[in-house]
């Protein structure tokens, strides 16, 4: 499904390219001939194909040119994007304009020109400043409160979860970046802070540490535990110097392990879907042997195979990864390939919370998404457990 999406997506891109091109050199530069045309061209194509080439040869780059390529790759998409859509904005609403005048108007020559670059000029301001409202969204994260009532019986009257997804800690997430992180978490005085995957970016060794350290350090009554995500390629061995350093912190990284907390909530964290599929654990195996009188929490970076967790008698799936889709549009497609990809929801009798995240893939923007920290109170409504 991913691998389809994605596809369409280049196919996609590589139209809309094609088609602000053309409009661009018939309507803006329409003297050049020759080779100028030919300029023209081969500049949009070099600048557009920064981000397939991102795509595509990312694993052959060097990382810092890697981010770079990725970073401009993915401005100038999502800018060309933006651009387009203002493009068809500015069609529709001229002719229905026509149409309500009942005239053509002059439609040629050197005012048809000036207003056109104008109108170009327009589009690319605007483009620019929505970009510089998707920066300032991504540097402005909040807290989004749940409360979530359960059937299960429990030693506590409540547990007070606080889940962060999706850091990207070295990447455009850094030291300041984290304090700023601990800043919304340590209020909340949680009782178990749950880490959704896709914490760091790369394999830095300095980069897992850090976060590590980090992580530890934050208040919590029951600790901190964690999963891996898609991008979590340090911790994808579970003997490796990363996950190692990262259970020597005190972080429970849990890979198709269970623990029970508070001897009132199990907590079932699933090995990465996209990275290690053929080495996890079947749903049904892990959550087969609990005590299902107390709640149980399955945790996993993507919210997928929720069927499975439902008939298995998960009560709370908790995923990350979509990032709630990052930057407009792109909302279609997470709900499309996930069907529920933010929020608090249910499916099949099992409710399912998905975070935005905390930090960004590629540029440091969100548009409509904003980063998140989530705040879950779980209330047990059963019979008290001594």
């Amino acid at each position: 499904m991913w691998h389809f999406f994605s596809s369409a997506f280049l196919l996609l891109y590589l139209l809309i390219v094609l088609f602000l091109a053309r409009l661009g050199r018939r309507r803006l530069v329409p003297a050049l001939v020759g080779r100028g045309r030919w300029l023209w061209y081969g500049g949009v194509a070099l600048l557009a194909s920064l981000f397939p080439i991102a795509r595509l040869l990312g694993d052959l780059l060097p990382r810092t040119v890697d981010e770079l390529v990725t970073d401009l790759g993915l401005l100038t998409a999502i800018g060309l994007f933006y651009v387009f859509m203002g493009v068809l904005l500015l069609g529709v609403s001229r002719r229905v304009w026509r149409w309500l005048r009942a005239a053509k108007g002059d439609d040629s020559g050197a005012g048809r020109l000036l207003r056109d670059r104008l109108w170009a000029a327009g589009l690319v301001l605007g483009t620019v400043g929505l970009m510089a409202y998707g920066h300032w969204e991504a540097r402005n994260p909040r807290v989004v409160e749940y409360v979530l009532e359960l059937p299960t019986a429990a030693a506590v009257s409540e547990l007070h979860l606080v889940v962060v997804s999706d850091v990207h800690y070295g990447d455009n997430i850094d030291l300041p970046r984290l304090e700023q992180l601990r800043a919304l978490i340590e209020p909340l005085e949680p009782d178990l802070i749950i880490l959704a995957g896709d914490l760091l970016e790369g394999n830095d060794q300095r980069l897992v540490e850090e976060l590590s350290s980090f992580f530890a350090s934050l208040p919590s009554r029951y600790g901190v535990v964690a999963v891996p995500g898609n991008h979590d390629r340090a911790l994808l061995d579970r003997e490796g110097a990363a996950a190692m350093a990262m259970r020597a912190s005190g972080i429970d990284l849990l890979q198709d392990e269970r623990r029970l907390i508070a001897a009132s909530l199990w907590v079932v964290g699933r090995d990465d879907y996209r990275r290690r599929a053929e080495y996890r654990a079947p749903v049904s195996a892990l959550l087969s042997e609990l005590d299902h009188s107390k709640a149980v929490l399955l945790l996993d970076h993507q919210p997928v195979e929720l069927s499975q967790a439902a008939e298995a008698g998960a009560d709370l799936f908790v995923a990350g990864h979509t990032h709630g889709g990052q930057v407009f549009p792109a909302q279609l497609f997470t709900w499309l390939i996930y069907g529920n990809d933010h929020g608090l929801s249910q499916v099949s009798g099992m409710n399912l919370l998905v975070s935005s995240g905390y930090g960004t893939w590629g540029p440091d923007l969100r548009i409509g998404a904003p980063p998140e920290v989530v705040s879950l109170r779980l209330r047990f409504l059963g019979a008290a457990v001594e």
